[in-house]
């Protein structure tokens, strides 16, 4: 997993407000940024504005062409800019708790280290010095499912979808939710097998009713952008343990995923519940209901 710098034109501030309302940033040129990438917003010094950080997102997709049934942009030089790629995010934080100068981050880098529009971070100190900038990952956020990209059979779900969409909170119980998937997930996503602390939360498997479903039988330890997914029913798990990928994911990174049986914790009491999954399982779409337990032989022995 990579980290980048996106830097705010000087004369287009107001830019940043419109990306984290919208949860996309559109770009003139290609890099690799994937999902799971940690993305940091510089702004760009000009009249009246000074060069600093900004806020810091997870990528939840690649930076993609835009293509014409894209959702439309509201940047101010949207038709003359030229945009050509695209990327999706969540999991936002601004502002930085501290003012951050360009200077600094050169000072863990390349002292002629300079700010492109895309800058790729490739010293851990730097991403270090830009995450501790923002208060910690460390309550198991939830994060609300990108939209800009999404057929219409998609994006209109029924009520209780969108109520398991739920917007950036944190609730009651959450830290220490979080704190023990991390000891019972060797600090690893379940899926994925990402180590990157700051972009691992916690799942709830059967949707947050209160501090009660706080039980780590009933979560999963996810990247951000993983876990989004699976709040959209759009990641599945059977009684095997095996993933399943919905139709309406098309990214590579994901759809690798397809087939493959999710990490479990050591301790067999911390497996997710049969029941919680099962009740997952009900809610999406793209699978049917009776094969939930059709491998079921080829389930991981409890010791």
């Amino acid at each position: 997993m990579t980290a980048w710098i996106i830097s705010i034109g000087a004369d287009y501030p107001d830019h940043l407000d419109l990306a984290l309302e919208d949860g996309f940033w559109d770009t003139k040129q290609w890099k690799s940024i994937n999902p799971g990438d940690e993305v940091f917003f510089w702004q760009a010094a000009g009249s009246g504005v000074r060069s600093e950080l900004k806020a810091q997102v997870v990528a939840t997709s690649e930076l993609e062409r835009i293509e014409p049934g894209f959702r439309r942009a509201r940047w101010r030089d949207r038709d003359e800019a030229g945009y050509t790629h695209r990327f999706t995010f969540n999991n936002a934080q601004e502002p930085p708790t501290q003012r951050t100068q360009w200077r600094e981050v050169q000072s863990v880098m390349d002292r002629a280290a300079r700010l492109w529009p895309i800058t790729r971070l490739d010293s851990r100190d730097a991403v270090n010095l830009l995450t501790q900038r923002f208060p910690p990952r460390g309550s198991g956020i939830d994060v609300t499912l990108d939209r800009s990209r999404m057929a219409p059979d998609i994006a209109d779900q029924d009520d209780r979808r969108r109520t398991a969409l739920r917007s950036v909170a944190i609730r009651q119980g959450q830290g220490l939710f979080r704190a023990d998937l991390m000891r019972a997930y060797g600090r690893r996503c379940a899926f994925t097998g990402t180590v990157s602390e700051g972009v691992l939360e916690a799942a709830h498997i059967f949707p947050y009713r209160g501090s009660q479903s706080n039980h780590v039988t009933n979560g999963i330890l996810l990247r951000a952008d993983v876990h989004t997914l699976f709040d959209g029913f759009q990641l599945a798990v059977d009684a095997s343990y095996r993933i399943h990928v919905g139709p309406g994911v098309h990214d590579d990174h994901y759809r690798a995923l397809d087939g493959t049986r999710m990490r479990l914790p050591s301790d067999p009491d911390s497996w997710p519940a049969e029941a919680a999954l099962a009740d997952h399982w009900r809610d999406c779409e793209f699978v049917r209901p009776g094969a939930f337990a059709s491998d079921r032989s080829t389930r991981p022995v409890r010791r």
